[in-house]
């Protein structure tokens, strides 16, 4: 009896360890389980905030260019001309040019009443993360999508829809919208009108030429780069652009292009990220081109803020010191003077080697539907929000008219390309594909929703 006794004080206890193992795992199962829809849950909650982050510094970076346009609007007032001498070139650029960080920095040098000012704002302020937004110019750079225009519009200059859209909005609820169709940089002030036909423009050479200046102009200040990509040409580079755009285009010769490696797009880029697709052209190649092009429509080549590498790509005739001595005539605070307009700008050219052949330049821009404009007018929009684990990147294209800015109030600065970001058309014609009114919440119409600002929204995306 006492054995039997013994036993069944074994059993007893082999079912209690055998228990407490099952309920551990029981427990560590709903643990697991438990944190991992607590973290999906907040991570789900973060991404949201993150997305409404993004799109609120959005309409934050529209303010500043619509206060850029209203000081430029002022400032070009023939009775403000003292007032637009005294201040320092390229003052009021910064309005849009200085990147913006959200919690703010407190800057160096700056007292402990600011300071404490700009900690109080962080506390009370409802906005969650943090994000950083930055605004690019675009206009001295040349659309590459300008390959499909075979024809440049004889619309009236000026007309309304410099970027090829007359709307200022055009997401329409998406979060990736249609690039608009491709227009001639310039052409006939960037007009907008559809379906009209005037002079033929044939921008691959000037596409050409322009490549082929920045390869041989980075071959001879880059040894390294001369000694990897000296076999690479400009017409290799393009004709594996071509390829991945046209159906009956050749294959490329361009180091490292595949032909059974690129399935064809055969439509117009939506984003310079797609020359990524091209074998061939790889990160060194890619930053190259995206410093200068775009696969946007542009209102011109801004002259004011041309860089040295895309004058020289533009005007392979120039030699380098030449180059360097226009801009110098252009940023120098001392003598330099931004041009005031387009025949400003071709006596400067006219100065250099390039003056030698210089109607036959203008010619090439000419054909190929190009316009020198002063005043940067596209813009760029990057933003990047983060709440917790969660990253939102927003990007944007904006093209700002300054003349149709006049006639807004201070109150709409964010009426026109806003209404994008919220889902709403915020003009007379959106986008390809679009036809949503401007809506209130509650359904009703917004009148302040078609009021044109001069901020016409052209393309955004969210990521």
């Amino acid at each position: 009896m006492k054995k039997t006794r013994r036993d069944d004080r074994g059993i007893a206890l082999f079912m209690v360890i055998a228990s407490v193992a099952m309920l551990s795992v029981i427990i560590a199962e709903l643990t697991y389980s438990t944190q991992i829809n607590s973290r999906l849950s907040y991570n789900s909650y973060d991404n949201l905030r993150a997305y409404y982050l993004a799109k609120s510094a959005f309409k934050l970076a529209q303010v500043r260019l619509k206060a850029y346009l209203q000081v430029k609007n002022y400032l070009d007032d023939p009775n403000n001309t003292q007032i637009k001498e005294s201040l320092p070139k390229g003052t009021i650029d910064q309005i849009w040019a200085m990147p913006l960080r959200y919690p703010l920095l407190v800057p160096p040098g700056a007292s402990m009443a600011e300071s404490d000012a700009i900690k109080e704002f962080e506390k009370t302020s409802s906005l969650p993360g943090h994000y950083i937004s930055a605004m690019v110019g675009e206009s001295s750079k040349l659309n590459l999508n300008m390959l499909f225009v075979k024809t440049q519009a004889a619309g009236p200059s000026g007309a309304s829809g410099a970027s090829g859209t007359s709307g200022a909005s055009g997401a329409s609820g998406s979060s990736a919208a249609t690039p608009p169709a491709a227009q001639p940089s310039g052409a006939s002030g960037a007009s907008g009108a559809s379906g009209a036909t005037g002079n033929p423009v044939d921008f691959r050479p000037l596409l050409l030429s322009t490549i082929t200046g920045m390869i041989e102009q980075r071959k001879n200040t880059d040894r390294e780069f001369a000694d990897v990509y000296r076999n690479v040409q400009g017409e290799d580079i393009l004709t594996a652009i071509e390829f991945y755009l046209f159906p009956d285009k050749p294959p490329s010769n361009l180091p490292g292009f595949k032909q059974d490696k690129i399935k064809p797009k055969l439509a117009p880029l939506y984003s310079m990220t797609e020359l990524h697709l091209i074998p061939g052209i790889d990160d060194e190649l890619y930053k190259m081109l995206e410093a200068a092009f775009t696969v946007y429509s542009t209102p011109g080549i801004t002259m004011n803020t041309i860089t040295k590498r895309m004058l020289l790509g533009l005007f392979p005739e120039m030699t380098d010191p030449e180059a360097d001595d226009v801009l110098r005539n252009r940023d120098d605070p001392d003598v330099g003077k931004p041009w005031e307009n387009e025949d400003d700008f071709w006596k400067a050219i006219g100065a250099t080697s390039a003056g030698k052949s210089l109607d036959a330049i203008k010619k090439r821009f000419k054909d190929a539907g190009i316009k020198f404009v002063t005043d940067e007018l596209a813009f760029k929009i990057g933003i990047e929000a983060e709440v917790g684990q969660s990253t939102r990147r927003l990007e944007a294209f904006v093209i700002v008219d300054p003349s149709a800015a006049k006639s807004s109030t201070p109150g709409a600065a964010g009426a026109s390309g806003a209404s994008g970001a919220s889902g709403a058309s915020g003009a007379s014609a959106a986008l390809p594909g679009t036809n949503v009114a401007g809506q209130t919440p509650n359904g009703q119409q917004d009148a302040s929703a078609k009021k044109n600002t001069g901020i016409n929204l052209v393309y955004w995306r969210m990521m």
